[in-house]
């Protein structure tokens, strides 16, 4: 159902109303003493290379200027060059909005105005299409074939090529921003190391080792697994050994087979790395290879050992701000059931669940993990993976090995620039290329499943927005004569109802991205920018449009199906109003929320009431960071 300027008018009155309480509400949590921290953290905490950013005008709405403001070099002193580019693609968007609202406002809008499209549907009555006065200034009031039309094709080639170049140019200036950064960076490991996947040869990421290591195989006793694995090895040699055999396989396979038969005559896949890099770039260009070991063992053990270090010290700083108040210590105590930890706490405590001291218990814990960590990485040292990282002694040759083909197959040696260890999801560092593959093609097909499915909420958001159904009821008959109500049901439940549906689907984006195998956690947060982007177009565009379109024609469609193309040509300028509420419900309700992080601000002052240090509380405050795949896509 189309709306008009009244329930336009309040439908962005209560989305302003409720933009003016957020903002209101972080313009007190930052400037309180109770909060600040949480909302200001940078300003209380020492970051090596950074600067601790002003402190921003307490008069409300003005810190907004203030930061847009900011030189490109104040932000890179204090957030550094990625904040920079999110700031500039900020103020990239604000430059566009107004572009597009002045130019449409003068050359647009009274070209509309001055048709009688409107007028004609309205006196119209075999046509079903429903108009308010918003038409009278969009498309919808220009009649078919009009030499007005030509306006809005001029206009939209005008305004791409402009914003094609303004794109060109940001562009530009992130690559210059980029080239400035590798000059003024110190001399790092990272940018002078590159990844190097699918190694040939190794068994280790082959579908052969996938099906031995993989769950099924878990369940299966020792002794079956063992014979299992034992066949197939034999299988393989036998192959291998196969004369018949070798004469029809591919150059790869031979490639691969004489990677084998070097790594069983006793070298180390670090050997066969560094002979292939060695020969091309030479040794003396060379500085480190590191072949990425299997972790997996150790990765849960690792995690236990970090966390249970937090906690001595925070047990340790609180006894120790108890003895700088001159308090008594009372010692405490953590009650343990030994045979969920290890064998060696069966042994110290017993089966039954016992109360020991905590301090000691800790202690005791953090050796024998660190006695567990040091046999672990021993085994996980011998299992090398198909995976290496190579440091070179000049940038030069880094960038060449991680933007070259090092062999005729693009599955053997595929290269690019080492990214950060942090930035690393190490269990999805090792994939092979097919295993990559079987994934992406796995997840892209749950995605479109995905897509298919959110008709229903899209057809039902329709349903909200049309009326004419409820008109029937008695008591809502009534209800809807009250303007405010009418309004809230066409201008503002529908776009939140939607926005409801789809608040998940980011998170349900991440975890199929990590699935596919992303690397590292940058490339799960732009596949997220990629799909969702993806998604809200058919979702959010596509079926709300053609669905609307549709709807506000039904009898139409249904007594004459071949019309298709003039139902949606009347009813897809109608569809503008939701278009034009939803993003006034994403710009001055939903993303404000996201920025006020409340959620996390009472989470953070709960647990802080069980934290008793200044190091434990810290933690709560210091460390924050907003993924971009949430915001960029909007």
């Amino acid at each position: 159902m189309a709306v008009g300027f009244t329930t336009l008018g309040i439908t962005f009155g209560v989305y302003s109303f409720l933009s003016v309480i957020i903002f209101s509400l972080f313009q007190y949590f930052r400037t309180n003493k109770l909060s600040k921290k949480f909302y200001t953290p940078k300003r209380y905490i020492d970051i090596e290379n950074r600067k601790k950013p002003e402190k921003l005008s307490k008069t409300p709405f003005v810190w907004i200027y203030q930061i847009i403001k900011y030189s490109d070099e104040k932000v890179i002193s204090i957030v550094g060059e990625d904040a920079l580019v999110v700031i500039r693609l900020i103020r990239f968007s604000i430059f566009v909005f107004i572009l597009n609202t002045v130019l449409a406002t003068i050359f647009v809008i009274p070209v509309n105005i001055t048709d009688e499209n409107v007028d004609i549907v309205r006196k119209d009555e075999d046509d079903e299409s429903e108009v308010t006065d918003v038409d009278n200034i969009s498309i919808n009031n220009i009649e078919d074939s009009s030499n007005r039309l030509w306006m809005h094709l001029c206009y939209c080639y005008l305004l791409s090529l402009v914003i094609i170049n303004m794109v060109k140019k940001f562009h530009i200036d992130n690559v210059k921003l980029y080239e400035n950064h590798i000059i003024n960076s110190k001399n790092d490991l990272k940018g002078y190391t590159a990844l190097i996947k699918n190694i040939p040869g190794p068994f280790y990421g082959t579908f052969l080792h996938r099906l031995t290591t993989g769950t099924l195989m878990s369940k299966l006793p020792t002794k079956v697994k063992d014979y299992i694995e034992k066949k197939i090895e034999e299988i393989d040699i036998a192959i291998d050994k196969n004369e018949d055999l070798n004469k029809v396989k591919s150059p790869n396979q031979l490639y691969w087979d004489s990677i084998q038969a070097k790594l069983r005559s006793g070298k180390t896949v670090k050997n066969i790395v560094s002979e292939e890099f060695n020969n091309v770039y030479g040794e003396h260009n060379i500085k480190e290879i590191q072949i990425v070991c299997n972790q997996n063992k150790i990765e849960n053990i690792y995690k236990i050992y970090e966390n249970l270090k937090i906690q001595i010290e925070d047990l340790i700083d609180h006894y120790y701000s108890l003895k700088k108040r001159n308090k008594y210590i009372k010692r405490q105590q953590i009650t343990i059931i030994a045979p969920t930890i290890g064998e060696w706490a069966t042994d110290k405590y017993g089966v039954k669940p016992v109360k020991v001291d905590k301090l000691d218990f800790y202690e005791e814990r953090f050796i024998q993990l660190k006695k567990e960590l040091d046999e672990k990485k021993q085994e996980c040292l011998e299992k090398e993976t198909s995976t290496a990282l190579i440091t070179f002694k000049s940038r030069f040759y880094k960038v060449v090995a991680s933007t070259s083909m090092h062999y005729q197959s693009e599955n053997f040696y595929t290269s690019q620039s080492a990214p950060e260890p942090r930035d690393i999801i190490w269990e999805n560092l090792t994939f092979r290329t097919w295993e990559e593959t079987l994934r992406q093609f796995f997840m892209w097909f749950l995605f479109i499943l995905m897509l298919a499915f959110y008709i229903i909420p899209v057809s039902a958001v329709q349903a909200l927005i049309n009326l004419d159904q409820w008109e029937d009821k008695p008591i809502l008959k009534d209800l809807l004569k009250v303007q405010f109500i009418e309004s809230l049901l066409t201008g503002i439940i529908p776009g939140l109802a939607l926005k409801i549906f789809i608040a998940i689907v980011p998170l349900i984006i991440k975890v199929m991205n990590r699935f596919e195998g992303a690397d590292t956690y940058s490339k799960v947060e732009f596949g997220l920018i990629r799909k969702y982007f993806i998604f809200q177009f058919f979702v959010i565009f596509c079926y709300q449009v053609g669905l609307g379109g549709i709807a506000n024609q039904y009898d139409q469609f249904t007594d004459n199906p071949s019309s298709i193309i003039d139902i949606l040509a009347k009813g897809v300028p109608q569809q503008a109003t939701f278009f034009l509420t939803y993003i006034g419900l994403n710009g001055l309700v939903a993303e404000p929320i996201r920025f006020l992080r409340l959620d996390q601000f009472i989470l953070s002052k709960v647990r802080s009431y069980s934290k008793s240090t200044k190091r434990s509380t810290g933690r709560l405050w210091k460390y924050q960071g907003l993924e971009f795949g949430y915001p960029i896509v909007n």
